[in-house]
């Protein structure tokens, strides 16, 4: 019983006894004490509800706030179907030592050709690598030998892999539990002026030896610069058309200029010749340590290569 109660009760108890002493009459006294009674037990209801009547003024604790911190997420797979993937391989695509994604945000092309330990058929992929954020990441590939290919349309002024386009190749291995580390020195086509323009298809390998119109010594080979600091490396090699053959070297050099002039004695009737030309920055020179920051490449009616071709008359 509440402290409130127990006074209560001892008050009815002492007016009783009061009324009998001031009536002398029972009776009287018992009407007395049942109004007072009546009054005692609404006091009595009161003071009950308010102890039962919960506190309106009380103010509860704050709900618990939803998170809006986003949290780190698992490497995850961009298309449907998986919800976790297994990286084996990361790195950086570069180009002439900066960052590929600080140069060009244009879409970063990736496939993947595969064979496992035991030299088994090649697979082909184009969902197992993803460049982002600068990161070159690449999943779920099984044990064995790969070779991935890169290819960015940089120069929207011709089709892919052409002057201005950049790419690389790169070959690595995959093992159980290893991570692989990937940092890939991308490249990039460079544009041959003369003695012809290479942003379109030039003659094919067959065609040289057939149909291509000869050229006249000394020869001027000339290309867009590709910046300061670059050394180009030219070899010029004399081949015979059939039975094929590459095998006579003519002369191997290098330039800091966007040209070379070439001397070069007439072509017999199954002979011809052929110019590879690359782009490099030296960073030991002492040591011939370089990065290949440009190539050229050929294309014609059904391929392309790596050499330019002709015939002097």
């Amino acid at each position: 019983m509440s402290q409130d109660l127990k006074i209560i009760t001892f008050l009815f108890i002492v007016i009783m006894f009061g009324m009998f002493l001031i009536f002398g009459d029972k009776e009287k006294a018992r009407e007395s004490s049942t109004e007072i009674s009546k009054k005692i037990t609404d006091i009595k209801e009161n003071v009950t509800d308010k102890i039962n009547k919960p506190d309106s003024d009380k103010i509860s604790p704050p709900e618990p706030k939803a998170e809006t911190e986003p949290r780190a997420k698992p490497d995850t797979d961009l298309s449907e179907g998986y919800e976790q993937r297994n990286l084996v391989a990361r790195g950086r695509i570069r180009i002439d030592g900066v960052d590929l994604c600080e140069i060009t945000d244009k879409k970063v092309e990736l496939s993947i050709a595969s064979r496992d330990k035991n030299n088994n058929e090649r697979k082909y992929s184009y969902s197992n690598a993803q460049y982002e954020n600068c990161i070159l990441k690449v999943y779920d590939l099984n044990e064995g030998y790969h070779v991935l290919n890169i290819s960015v349309d940089y120069n929207e002024d011709n089709p892919p892999d052409y002057p201005g386009d950049f790419t690389a190749q790169r070959r690595f291995e995959t093992g159980q539990g290893r991570l692989t580390h990937l940092n890939i020195q991308i490249k990039r086509f460079f544009h041959l002026i003369m003695p012809e323009n290479n942003s379109m298809e030039l003659s094919s390998p067959e065609e040289v030896c057939t149909e291509k119109e000869t050229l006249s010594s000394p020869v001027r080979f000339e290309w867009k610069s590709m910046g300061e600091g670059i050394t180009y490396h030219y070899t010029i090699r004399k081949g015979v058309c059939n039975p094929y053959s590459l095998d006579e070297l003519v002369t191997r050099d290098s330039t800091t200029e966007s040209y070379f002039i070439a001397d070069l004695e007439p072509s017999l009737a199954n002979e011809f010749y052929s110019v590879e030309i690359d782009a490099r920055r030296i960073t030991d020179k002492k040591n011939n340590v370089y990065d290949l920051i440009g190539e050229l490449r050929i294309h014609f009616d059904n391929g392309y290569g790596w050499m330019y071709r002709f015939r002097i008359e």
